[in-house]
């Protein structure tokens, strides 16, 4: 490569290079917190820039990457990086466009003038303005304005913060005098100060009161218009002018955030009658302050007409409502000069009248603050009593130095005012310090008119040197247990090793435990065994070349609690057990496995499986054991067993007799105690046997009507009929003697039906055992279908007797059927009023008579295939229907006759 290409190249390079600083140098800012602050800063990065930087040059000279600590303005910097590239940036750092301010003013409490020679109260006022707002003053938020009742000579301190952190103190003393009260009204006050020159700071707000009189020896009419002019002092500020508050008799005016000008119309008609306009303010041209008051007619809006009529009335000295005063407060010039005299006076121009002119005030000015010296001390100290004296006075021909404050820091800490403040005659203090520590100290002089010097930290230091010291940190003083582990800790200064021992006869001989341990250990353990349970302990740091050392308190040991945690406990699963300890105050048990609180004393566990618990005993001096017990858990078994019973019987199962099928449950025993469940499957078998061989009717019989036995017998032969039909074992009912009827009530649909083989025998007068001992007569018998109104046929039922298809060989004997009325709408209700027979049936030894049927068989309605009846000495007798009056056979059925039948019309 040429000679010429590797500068093309190396032009390229660098124009790249330079490029690529463009618009890659920015500033960062911190704006100035406070106006005429010096807190802000800047810094810079250079982005893409080839390291290393060379220079960071600002517009002001300096060369630096970051500015900390400048005021506000306007800043630029150019950046050159390592192939001499250059980047610029500028940017502004900002201030608050106003400072912030703090003024005092002194007023008279207005609320409480106080008799002439009682000290007066007053309001000292703080206005805070400028800076950044939001102002917080002596800690009171979002205040401009805080006023503070002063009754007692004293220094008031106030301090104002605004929203950006800036701050400003001032201090101003106020001095509480007799209220002076001079033969003449017309007067004017200024401020009481120091001694009978009356001196005053040149930072005072000076307050003035003029008092006006329309004076009852001068004056024939209230004053319509009254006029006070104040010149002002050629050492005064007429732009520190601010008014006051004003009045006459009994009013008293406030005016709002004290301005230099003020107007306003007072409306006092109800009053008086009359406004009275108010102006006060500055004279620009003469330097003089003035107040204007004017009565003013409501109805012309002048000044009253009549002479006589004006708002100060002449004065009396009862009421005094004649007398008037204006307030007013200035500052004298700055920075102005000591022993200035302030003369101050009024002219009083009532109406037209001349000018009344006051006494004249005199203040004297002391400009400048005291000048103290705190002498120096020395570099180091060894005892902690710190020797201060000075020197102080204040500025030729001053007030005189009133009191010095004494300001003091602590290891660099920020200072502090010391409470006590010395007079002008106190030139000396011992400051009472601690070891190993370092002080600072300056001194503030205060003259008798509040003006302070600025003191300068660090006036006076010194190092008070640490002494040999052994601290004992731990044991501290407490109780022990064996097998604790005892912790000895410690700090030392000035020592370079100690030897720990320890004594078991409280102090009087020491046991060596670790010897020459160094200052770099502050450390030590011990491990307290069984042969020291019972004694008292104390421990000794002892300083290995001198006879410094620390002893520890007594430590009693305290042998561990005897923790039982109970026997064993056997317990069936999903049950629980108490664990019930002994031997410590509280327990903690572990594993936290099935048991409803680790803490308790008693606590309950339900483990399904065989666990070992362990019990934590503490006693009342924390000392702990440990004892475990076992819990054997026991299964529970389930067997089932089949009662197969009859429908009427019961079984014992499940806590109760049962008589419904289902399963039961029973809880049994086990060798442990744990419950056994045996559950019973009962199954019903069907029906019981019938206790007796036939079943027993008599409507007259008065036992538990169960038709077990005459004695017992149903009183109604349809429970009869449904026992045979319920019952395997028993098919023959034995009727006493007596009439009997399906259904005592009005529904006609009723019968006696007779299903299988149901055998049903009459003729029995109610105490026969044997069959065979009945009579034939089949008159005792009767079984009726006059179910309704006695012998009205219109309501009997339509078929005394049904014989139900299910019938294979059911029997009647030896009784009367009677009084069936089947007069119905529809067929079957039209036809079979004595017997309406669809199955087999025997009749014998029947009596079959008065039934009647619209249509067929009155007597007997014998139909269908399974219809087979056999008629054997039975008698028909006046039987009524439209056809076949006492037998109709019908649909296949079968009618047979046996012996001697007998039909009687």
């Amino acid at each position: 490569m040429n000679l010429e290409i590797k500068k093309i190249i190396s032009l390229f390079l660098f124009l790249s290079f330079c490029t690529c600083m463009t618009g890659q140098v920015k500033i960062t800012k911190k704006d100035v917190t406070c106006r005429g602050g010096n807190d802000g800063w800047l810094n810079v990065n250079a982005t893409n820039a080839a390291q290393p930087i060379k220079k960071y040059l600002w517009n002001d000279g300096v060369d630096a990457k970051s500015r900390m600590h400048i005021p506000a303005g306007h800043y630029c910097v150019t950046v050159t990086d390592a192939n001499d590239c250059t980047g610029v940036d500028c940017i502004d750092v900002n201030q608050p466009e106003t400072s912030l301010s703090l003024s005092i003013g002194i007023e008279p409490d207005p609320t409480n003038i106080v008799p002439c020679g009682i000290p007066q109260p007053v309001f000292v006022t703080a206005y805070a303005s400028g800076g950044g707002g939001s102002f917080n003053i002596n800690g009171t938020p979002n205040h401009a304005v805080q006023t503070l009742r002063v009754a007692e000579t004293m220094n008031v301190k106030f301090r104002v913060t605004d929203a950006n952190g800036c701050s400003v103190e001032k201090e101003q003393r106020v001095y509480i005098l007799p209220r002076f009260c001079p033969r003449d009204p017309n007067e004017m006050v200024g401020p009481v100060g120091f001694d009978s020159l009356q001196w005053v700071s040149v930072k005072d707000t000076l307050d003035y009161n003029i008092k006006f009189e329309n004076d009852p020896t001068e004056a024939t009419a209230p004053a319509q218009r009254v006029m006070i002019t104040h010149q002002f002092d050629e050492d005064i500020n007429p732009l520190s002018f601010r008014l006051g508050s004003f009045g006459w008799g009994d009013y008293v005016f406030q005016i709002p955030g004290s301005p230099a000008f003020y107007q306003t119309r007072l409306n006092l008609i109800a009053q008086i009658g009359l406004y009275v306009d108010v102006t006060a303010g500055i004279d620009v041209n003469t330097h003089s302050a003035f107040w204007v008051f004017e009565s003013i007619d409501p109805a012309t809006g002048l000044l009253p007409v009549n002479p006589l009529i004006g708002f100060l009335p002449i004065n009396d000295t009862i009421s005094r409502g004649g007398e008037g005063f204006v307030n007013f407060f200035v500052r004298s010039k700055q920075p102005g000069h000591t022993r200035d005299t302030i003369l101050a006076k009024a002219n009083i121009v009532f109406d037209i009248n001349e000018p009344i002119v006051t006494n004249i005030w005199s203040n004297t000015i002391d400009a400048l603050p005291p000048s103290t010296t705190l002498n120096s001390l020395p570099a180091e100290l060894e005892t902690d009593t710190i020797s201060l004296t000075w020197a102080g006075t204040d500025d030729t021909g001053g007030s005189g130095l009133d009191f010095v404050e004494l300001y003091y820091s602590k290891n660099g800490a920020a200072y502090q005012l010391f409470p006590q403040t010395f007079a002008d005659t106190i030139h000396s203090y011992n400051f009472q310090g601690e070891y190993g520590s370092d002080y600072a100290f300056f001194i503030v002089g205060v003259d008798h008119t509040g003006n302070r010097e600025t003191g300068v930290p660090g006036e006076a230091s010194t190092s008070i040197l640490p002494r040999k010291v052994i601290t004992l940190v731990r044991p501290a003083a407490n109780e022990y247990c064996i097998h604790d582990t005892l912790h000895i800790d410690w700090s030392l200064i000035q020592i370079a090793a100690v030897d720990i021992s320890l004594s078991i006869d409280s102090g009087q001989t020491f046991q060596p435990l670790f010897t020459n341990v160094p200052s770099t250990d502050t450390s030590a353990y011990y491990i307290l065994t069984n042969s020291l349970a019972g004694e008292y302990l104390q421990i000794q740091i002892h300083d290995h070349s001198d006879t410094t050392y620390i002893r520890s308190s007594i430590l009693p040991i305290k042998p561990l609690p005897d923790v039982n945690a109970g026997a064993d406990k056997s317990i069936c699963i999903g049950d629980v057990a108490f664990l019930i300890p002994d031997g410590a105050n509280t327990y903690h048990w572990s594993p936290n496995i099935a048991i409803n609180n680790p803490d308790l004393t008693i606590p309950t566990v339900n483990p399904s499986t065989n666990r070992k618990y362990y019990v934590v005993g503490t006693d009342v001096f924390g000392c702990r054991n440990i004892d475990s017990v076992l819990v054997a858990v026991h299964p529970f078994y389930v067997d089932s067993v089949v009662h197969m019973m009859c429908n009427e019987d019961s079984v014992f199962v499940g806590g109760a007799y049962q008589t419904i099928p289902g399963y039961y449950t029973d809880l049994l025993a086990s060798t442990y105690g744990c419950d056994s469940t045996v559950v019973t499957q009962v199954v019903l078998t069907g029906p019981c046997p019938f206790p007796s061989p036939q079943v027993y009717v008599d409507k007259d019989a008065t036992g538990s009507n169960n038709g077990t036995s005459w004695a017992n017998a149903f009183t109604d032969l349809q429970n009869a009929i449904h026992a045979v039909d319920y019952y395997l074992n028993v098919h023959e009912i034995w009727i006493a003697e007596g009439t009997y009827k399906p259904s005592p009530s009005t529904n006609r649909d009723t019968s006696y039906v007779l299903r299988d083989s149901v055998a049903i025998y009459g003729g029995f007068v109610g105490n026969e055992t044997l069959r065979t001992q009945r009579s034939t007569d089949p008159s005792l018998v009767k079984l009726s279908g006059d179910i309704g109104i006695l012998n009205d046929s219109t309501d009997n039922a339509y078929h005394v007797i049904k014989v139900n298809p299910s019938c294979t060989d059911c029997i009647l004997d030896g009784l009367t059927v009677r009084f069936g009325e089947a007069n119905g709408t529809v067929t079957p209700a039209q036809i079979g009023g004595g017997l309406l027979i669809n199955g087999k049936v025997l009749l014998d030894h029947v009596t079959i008579e008065r039934n009647t049927t619209v249509l067929d068989g009155a007597a007997i309605y014998n139909s269908g295939a399974s219809a087979i009846t056999t008629i054997r000495d039975c008698l028909f007798r006046l039987n009524t229907s439209g056809l076949a009056r006492d037998i109709l056979n019908s649909n296949g059925a079968q009618l047979k006759f046996e012996g001697m039948n007998t039909v009687q019309d």
